[in-house]
């Protein structure tokens, strides 16, 4: 009987823990501009596509003021596909196929309004897959 009211005393302290407030934005809660950062993470097939882009934000940054971080260069993931040449027999006639995964880490410190709205209205090229997020 004990054992019961337990559970369902966890349960209602657990059921009116209060939220954390959504109003509030990255400065306020992180404590001043000047530690809040905002971190883009990029990955794609091709080596010039991801250059293109991290020279798109290098001028992004000169033209805003923002401090640029970067580019550091993350591993590069290969995966690897086998594929049997013939349809039916010939279990040794193999070929070998890799696709490689570029990734790239950029960090912006110091960023001004005008700095948030260039990257907002910013493009990535086409083939490119681009994560923000504040840190």
């Amino acid at each position: 009987m004990q054992l019961a009211k337990a559970a369902t005393q966890r349960v209602r302290v657990q059921a009116f823990t209060p939220a954390r407030p959504t109003n509030l934005c990255a400065t306020e809660v992180i404590g001043g501009p000047e530690n809040v950062r905002l971190r883009i993470r990029m990955r794609g097939y091709d080596i010039e596509l991801l250059k293109d882009a991290v020279e798109q934000i290098q001028q992004v940054c000169k033209l805003t003021g923002a401090e640029f971080i970067g580019p550091i260069m993350l591993p590069t993931k290969r995966r690897l596909y086998c594929v049997l040449t013939s349809p039916h027999v010939d279990k040794d006639a193999r070929e070998h196929f890799e696709i490689r995964v570029h990734n790239r880490l950029v960090d912006l410190r110091n960023l001004s309004s005008q700095a948030i709205t260039a990257m907002m209205e910013w493009e990535p090229p086409s083939g490119l897959d681009v994560e923000c997020s504040v840190v």
